[in-house]
């Protein structure tokens, strides 16, 4: 069997718009078995087996003038399907959502425990309706 563990963060700012859009850590610490490419933000599957994959996002909603509005982003676990461009949560092994007036941070967490085979992709993708 082979060992695999990530630990990743995002150190680049990323503006979310309505189009699901991959969200790159492109900064990993940990990348044991060379499985996350962060350039990309797509995790690939070295071997079949059984996978914790855990993901936390943090927003902070745009600041505004005038009326609040009220701000919702979505983080999606997708697999198979990495760089799609839907938002629908029936292509989501695992999601969560964050909404809020202004100005407000947030933190998303998704997690699954996932059976892949050996070539399968994750990754991890960010929208939001009021983009």
């Amino acid at each position: 069997s082979q060992n695999v563990l990530v630990i990743a963060d995002k150190t680049t700012a990323q503006t979310i718009t309505t189009a699901s859009a991959t969200m790159a850590f492109n900064n990993a610490t940990t990348n044991v078995g060379a499985a996350y490419n962060t350039g990309t933000g797509i995790f690939t599957a070295p071997a079949t087996g059984t996978y914790q994959i855990t993901a936390n996002a943090k927003f902070q909603f745009p600041v505004t003038s005038g009326a609040a509005p009220y701000y919702y982003t979505g983080v999606c676990m997708r697999i198979n399907a990495p760089t799609a461009t839907t938002q629908y949560n029936e292509e989501c092994q695992s999601n969560g959502y964050a909404n809020s007036n202004v100005n407000n941070f947030h933190s998303v967490d998704v997690s699954s425990l996932v059976t892949l085979t050996a070539g399968q992709q994750v990754a991890i993708s960010v929208y939001s309706p009021q983009a």
